[in-house]
């Protein structure tokens, strides 16, 4: 039993690097330094993972928001240190799925955004959850669906299934929301505000 799960997992893993590779032959560009005033924040640090296609970032692993929300906050801040706007792509592979970013004109006001919703969290929970928040977003602005449809989808997330764990149960959300059901106005709004963007700017690609 133990032989046949690893050689499953080796032709997984083999098949993977072969997905990958075609984006990974182009040139390894030395990591760019940020230092950006914005919003009252300043951001700084370096921006690895870049090639002459863009910035590629790889996760062994099935889609999830919250690898979409790291190279978007990336590719964001990657308009700041590149000038040549058709110089900016941004590359998301996964198991199950691949993204690329295309450019933003608005960046900083995405980025302005994003902030000031860190903020608010620092001073009070904040109605949004990464996985009910992006099934929300997800059904209304790629799907067409109703509000109250995308709401349910987005509930189904929270609450969980007998084959799936919901956000619900995560400790932290528990503490701040058991008395309340948190899927309420201010969850759409910042779920559309959060993931609206990122979904006009990026599209899932076959490699």
């Amino acid at each position: 039993m133990g032989e046949f799960v690893y050689s499953e997992m080796r032709i997984d893993a083999e098949a993977f690097v072969r997905k990958i590779e075609n984006k990974l032959i182009s040139k390894h560009i030395e990591p760019l330094e940020v230092d950006l005033d914005i919003a009252g924040f300043n951001i700084c640090g370096r921006i690895t993972d870049l090639y002459e296609h863009g910035l590629i970032q790889i996760q062994y692993a099935k889609t999830k928001s919250k690898y979409l929300l790291n190279t978007w906050i990336y590719h964001l801040i990657l308009h700041d240190v590149i000038e040549d706007e058709n110089r900016i792509k941004s590359f998301l592979i996964l198991k199950n799925a691949a993204w690329e970013f295309m450019p933003v004109s608005k960046y900083r006001d995405i980025l302005k955004s994003l902030i000031q919703l860190y903020w608010d969290g620092m001073s009070e929970p904040l109605h949004f959850f990464p996985e009910s928040s992006f099934e929300y977003a997800r059904k209304i602005i790629l799907k067409n669906q109703s509000k109250q449809d995308a709401l349910n989808s987005g509930k189904n997330k929270w609450t969980g299934s007998d084959f799936a764990r919901g956000e619900s149960e995560d400790l932290y959300f528990e503490l701040c929301f058991v008395k309340t059901d948190p899927l309420d106005q201010a969850f759409q709004q910042i779920s559309e505000e959060v993931f609206a963007p990122l979904l006009a700017h990026c599209t899932d690609i076959v490699l």
